[in-house]
């Protein structure tokens, strides 16, 4: 299986970039939002799972084999962003991927 994991960090929601294929050997991307990176992740990974079937057992083969990176992820807030009634500053988390040959479109 062929994916990348990119944790973006914190960043207000108008000026996040976004994150892409293009020049990549990737053919697709979600990105989630939280309020930790751990949160962002199993978004992200949600966001698979909605997608399709075939995105979804690429998912799930992620999730299982990212077990120990899920764990270490940080459950750490923005404490100054979540005073703010409205902060719309969130965690970004990337998940770019190829679906296996068998799996593909």
């Amino acid at each position: 299986m062929n994916y990348q994991l990119l944790s973006h960090g914190f960043d207000h929601s108008q000026y996040f970039q976004g994150c892409g294929v293009s020049f990549t050997s990737f053919q697709d991307v979600v990105t989630g939002a939280g309020g930790c990176e751990k949160e962002a992740f199993e978004d992200a990974l949600e966001q698979m799972y909605m997608h399709s079937e075939k995105h979804g057992e690429t998912a799930k083969e992620i999730e299982e084999a990212e077990k120990e990176t899920i764990a270490a992820l940080s459950e750490e807030r923005d404490e100054e962003a979540e005073k703010e009634e409205l902060n719309e500053i969130y965690y970004y988390f990337s998940i770019r991927y190829n679906l296996k040959p068998e799996n593909a479109r």
